[in-house]
């Protein structure tokens, strides 16, 4: 199976198996910045949090979980996916009212 490398804040690789794609079109796929994931969860984060905090009190839930799958794309780098894809990271963040 085609992989791709994801390097880590501290400049260590590790391999992402790629799904749908040939080998030849791995070869292609350039290595991938940790932060760049993470960049796209912290957005996330902020987008859903700015939503919670705007639902009404009578209205708010007393915990509030969001999650949701990202991949990495030849085309795009770190993108959504389904929850539970193979080769995709599944991230849950809890708020709780308090």
């Amino acid at each position: 199976m085609p992989h791709a490398k994801l390097i880590m804040e501290d400049g260590e690789p590790v391999l992402i198996e790629l799904d749908r794609i040939s080998e030849k079109e791995a070869i292609s796929i350039p290595q991938i910045p940790f932060d760049e994931v993470m960049k796209l969860i912290k957005r996330t984060a902020n987008d859903v949090h700015k939503g919670y905090v705007a639902i009404p009190k009578a209205i708010k839930p007393k915990n509030f979980e969001v999650s949701f799958g990202i991949s990495i794309s030849a085309e795009a780098g770190a993108i959504f996916s389904k929850v539970g894809v193979e080769g995709s990271f599944t991230v849950t963040m809890s708020w709780e009212e308090g």
